[in-house]
């Protein structure tokens, strides 16, 4: 009866009530101070009479019950039925079809007239007056029932009240005398809530801190048992929160300790530790911050949460992952072809601009020879090309060989290096327009480059001092350098390994678990280690050990609360009780007392640094693909404006372009 068989609660039996007795005639003792709707008995008429001496001769000595009685008025009012219809034609004849036929053939005119006789009778029997179908439908207008009371005391069933349908008062009617008795041997009537008063609780718990924490083993004992003041031996949120419900509903406890260590998971298809343990009945109420799992919920039943929970990661501070091309970040693999492409079409770029321009460094020298038809010119240009004048430009200005080779191949490819690098190159820049437009292009572009390098870098650095860059399931499943796990029992890998979601599943196949709290704790600090847990104890532990932190988001939401066993009659006052806990914020305060944040805080601000991608340079292209083209105009302009296009004529040219 889960305790629910004494003071403070009632019970009305709904089944036979001969089941409240023994073989040898006595009451129960569960049924003590129960009361039960029997069919009323007239006990002082003549058929009762009867049939209790038809059982006195048959040397039966249980007592007469209401079923006994209804079935002795049935069998009475149809052999009354025969009897009239009997008396009426003088004989009684047998159906000549088969009962069993879907479309009978035949009708059997006595079974008419039977129905009707007992659909219109009318008699007085040990249940009282009754009549089956005055109008065509069951008569309950003469149902009566007798309110019974079961007591030990003086093993007898005493009737102290009746139910009777009727059009004024319908309902119950207790006589006032005797008055019933209830469980326990009270004259009281229980109210409505359940009495927990001078009632002891056996509550399960386990070291779960902030919500129970051990101070027997702070004193150097190894048991609660070993300690003079039992008071001391526990404290926390939910053991604090225990003794106000205590004294608010009057009630003791006795707390017990998981027997095996756990807080409760599935192994093998058997539960274990404190959810087992309430399960089977052996403590009233497990104490711990269970967190609510669907799984947990089949086999107890949950309080109401008093704490929002969820599953969190954390790990040592300042471990962060090795990279080596960690300078390679701040922009994305597009981003980094895009300025390999820059740097290219740059360089091609200007040594065409130079080379074909007859105002760049070669396009000028090249311009000298095309007026010049010795040999060493010749040598510059094609076979093809016709000169008119036959001086050489290199006999009056030696400093023309040198100019071909400012703006040669590799010059040009280490200027639009050097300009991405942000170095000053030292061998020339483009002296044609043209070409510095272009350059200047690229000065711009690499000028914004870097300074969206240097920023996102430093973003970049910040964020990794900050702690270990783990924020999702993904990131943690995709990281090879860091192992993770939680405690084997725990809700977190129960909510893990039952999870709809394949990746928590991997998460909760691929960790590597610890036998309790203190040694993932240990393992974190020592280790780089991912310790995976309720956000209660992690929120304790941080700031407690200042060398740890939690990292990443909530893995999975769930509240932390009590467990009861099934059906519970503790659950509605705890419950009850615990929102006007909430209310007041005495939760919230006790949390704060045991959560005290010892350690010096780090910046709350969620701090996140992402790659800069290619679509962030799309307004570069804007503004320099128009002033690309202007650079090709001036090109054109500079070939149409040089001397040879403008006389036709090849002329001498004496100074330097």
């Amino acid at each position: 009866m889960y305790g629910m068989a004494g003071k403070g609660y009632g019970w009305i039996a709904v089944e036979e009530t001969q089941l409240a007795f023994t073989a040898d005639g006595k009451i129960k003792s569960y049924y003590d101070g129960v009361l039960a709707m029997v069919p009323y008995l007239d006990i002082t008429g003549g058929f009762y009479r009867r049939l209790a001496a038809a059982y006195k001769e048959q040397g039966l000595t249980s007592p007469l019950t209401p079923r006994d009685a209804l079935v002795y008025d049935a069998v009475y009012l149809i052999a009354h039925s025969l009897n009239e219809v009997f008396n009426e034609d003088g004989e009684l004849s047998n159906y000549e079809g088969l009962c069993y036929e879907e479309n009978p053939n035949s009708d059997w005119d006595l079974g008419t007239r039977m129905f009707i006789k007992f659909s219109t009778s009318r008699y007085t029997g040990i249940a009282g007056h009754r009549q089956m179908w005055p109008n065509g439908e069951p008569d309950k207008s003469s149902n009566r029932y007798n309110i019974v009371n079961f007591r030990m005391s003086n093993n007898s069933v005493a009737r102290v009240g009746y139910w009777q349908p009727a059009k004024n008062s319908p309902g119950v009617k207790l006589n006032g005398n005797p008055l019933p008795t209830w469980p326990g041997g009270l004259e009281q009537a229980p109210s409505d809530d359940p009495i927990l008063s001078n009632m002891t609780l056996t509550l399960g718990l386990l070291e779960d801190k902030p919500f129970v924490i051990y101070n027997y083993t702070k004193q150097g004992y190894k048991s609660c048992s070993q300690m003079s003041n039992k008071d001391w031996c526990y404290t926390g949120v939910s053991v604090e929160i225990i003794k106000k419900l205590s004294r608010k509903l009057d009630f003791t406890y006795e707390m017990v300790e998981s027997p095996d260590g756990k807080f409760g998971s599935k192994e093998g298809g058997v539960w274990n530790g404190l959810i087992n343990e309430v399960s089977e009945s052996r403590i009233d109420v497990g104490i711990v911050g269970f967190g609510i799992s669907h799984s947990r919920e089949k086999v107890v039943n949950f309080g109401i949460s008093f704490y929002p929970g969820g599953v969190r990661m954390a790990v040592r501070k300042g471990a962060v992952p090795s990279n080596y091309f960690f300078f390679l970040r701040p922009f994305s693999t597009g981003v980094w072809i895009s300025i390999v492409c820059g740097i290219v079409f740059f360089f091609v770029a200007v040594y065409f601009l130079d080379r074909y321009s007859p105002y760049g460094h070669a396009g000028g020298v090249r311009f000298k020879c095309r007026l010049c038809n010795c040999q060493a010119c010749k040598g510059l240009l094609k076979k093809d090309m016709e000169f008119k004048d036959g001086s050489c430009p290199f006999e009056e200005d030696h400093e023309l060989k040198h100019q071909m080779g400012i703006m040669s191949i590799p010059n040009a490819l280490w200027l639009s290096v050097c300009s991405f690098l942000t170095v000053a190159p030292t061998d020339g820049i483009p002296k044609n327009w043209s070409g510095r437009i272009v350059i200047s292009v690229w000065w711009m572009i690499c000028m914004v480059m870097a300074s969206m390098y240097t920023a996102n870098l430093a973003a970049f650095l910040t964020v990794s001092r900050m702690g270990v860059e783990i924020n999702t399931v993904d990131d943690l499943l995709n990281q090879k350098e860091y192992v993770f796990g939680t405690v084997n029992g725990s809700v977190t890998e129960n909510l893990l390994r039952y999870s709809d979601s394949a990746k928590l599943n991997k998460v909760a196949f691929n960790s590597n678990m610890t036998a309790s709290y203190g040694e993932a704790v240990q393992r974190m600090q020592n280790n780089k280690y991912i310790f995976i847990y309720g956000v209660g104890p992690l929120d304790y532990t941080t700031s407690e050990v200042c060398d740890v932190k939690i990292i990443g988001d909530t893995l999975i939401n769930f509240g932390y609360a009590f467990a009861f066993q099934i059906d519970s009659p503790y659950l509605e006052p705890f419950n009850r009780e615990m929102l006007a806990l909430q209310a007041r914020g005495t939760i919230k305060d006790l949390w704060h007392q045991f959560v005290k944040g010892g350690c010096k805080e780090e910046s709350t601000f969620e701090a996140e640094a992402d790659s800069i991608e290619v679509w962030s340079l799309i307004g570069l292209v804007i503004i320099c693909v128009p002033l690309l083209v202007i650079a090709f105009l001036v090109f054109g302009l500079e070939i149409f404006a040089s001397p040879k296009h403008k006389s036709g004529n090849s002329t001498r040219v004496k100074t330097k372009l």
